[in-house]
């Protein structure tokens, strides 16, 4: 890796040198040749296992073949996993625009950095203008998307994206313009900074946070004489980290884990499952609550002998007297009358 990096640093630095060099001899046209290559980035925000198996093998030095991209998307978009499918063409985009114009693709970075599958290719073949023709032709028919449920967006224009509310899977096609050329690199570097804005802009207003995402060119312009062999990477400080934590789940908001239960503990914790429980009639209990368990026996036995004896206990004489008397007094008393 920090060889790779040496290597980086050393090929840029030697490719200001020529192209500042050029420009002071006036050399504009010896500077810049047509692109071979054209960069590829994919980003989905829900998890696609084995996707990222295509990354670990990928050489940003080593040119990626067209059969082997579609391969790789078809495989992707046909799990047909996300909500809308956003098909984005960036005319003149090249691998090097990752790195003098980095601080361009602020919403694009977050972007990539939330979703749950991402790929990057440096260098790609030459895909051909009908290549988002063919790709939403494949989607449409894997994933039973309606042909009124396409939608194309001509420009950076925000007037052209009719947000809408339903739950209907959706094919988004951008064609931004054609970017201003290397030469008016401050030009670029504004074109590049509104295309994100706009980016957020439609993001932002889908109905559904699962979608997928492409960028590339389909329309490839010039590159720095040296660009070709320079080895650029795209986003290494996020994609680099993807590649450390492999396939995770990043957007899953309804977990499918059992639910957590607090640890079975028994009152008595020294009591194992083979041995007797607790009892009043075991000899150990019995031996250590001794003194306890007689003073309840006695309180017991004296509270049965005190019932007992209020229950035969005979009338008091004194008050039979009493009862006599009174008796006698009332018949005294009716015979006088």
């Amino acid at each position: 890796m920090l060889y790779l990096q040496f290597l980086l640093i050393v090929a840029s630095l030697f490719n200001f040198i020529i192209v500042y060099s050029q420009e002071e001899n006036g050399d504009d046209d010896l500077q810049y040749v047509d692109q071979k290559t054209v960069p590829f980035i994919l980003f989905s925000h829900k998890l696609i296992p084995g996707v990222q198996q295509y990354q670990e093998d990928y050489d940003s030095i080593l040119t990626f073949h067209n059969d082997e991209l579609t391969s790789i998307v078809q495989d992707i978009t046909s799990h047909c996993s996300s909500d809308a499918y956003i098909l984005i063409n960036v005319p003149g985009l090249t691998k090097s625009d990752f790195l003098y114009s980095k601080n361009s693709f602020n919403s694009l970075k977050r972007y990539i950095f939330q979703s749950s599958t991402t790929l990057k290719f440096e260098k790609t073949q030459i895909l051909g203008e009908n290549y988002y023709d063919k790709l939403t032709f494949f989607i449409k028919d894997k994933c039973r998307i309606k042909d009124q449920m396409i939608i194309n967006i001509r420009g950076n224009n925000t007037d052209n994206f009719q947000p809408y509310i339903d739950s209907n899977k959706r094919i988004i096609k951008i064609n931004y313009p054609e970017l201003p050329t290397l030469a008016n690199s401050n030009d670029r570097t504004k074109s590049l900074e509104d295309y994100d804005k706009f980016l957020r802009l439609v993001l932002a207003q889908i109905p559904s946070p699962e979608h997928t995402v492409i960028i590339t060119s389909l329309n490839p312009s010039k590159e720095g004489v040296h660009d070709d062999i320079t080895p650029i990477e795209i986003f290494p400080e996020i994609f680099d980290n993807k590649l450390k934590f492999r396939e995770s789940e990043q957007n899953n908001r309804i977990l499918d884990v059992p639910p957590e239960f607090n640890e079975y503990r028994p009152r008595f914790d020294q009591i194992e499952s083979n041995e007797k429980f607790l009892s009043i009639f075991d000899y150990d209990f019995i031996d250590q609550n001794k003194q306890l368990i007689i003073s309840i026996v006695i309180a017991f036995l004296l509270f049965i002998i005190f019932q007992i004896f209020l229950f035969i206990k005979p009338s008091s004489p004194t008050k039979d007297k009493v009862k006599i008397k009174k008796k006698t007094t009332a018949l005294q008393e009716k015979k006088l009358k």
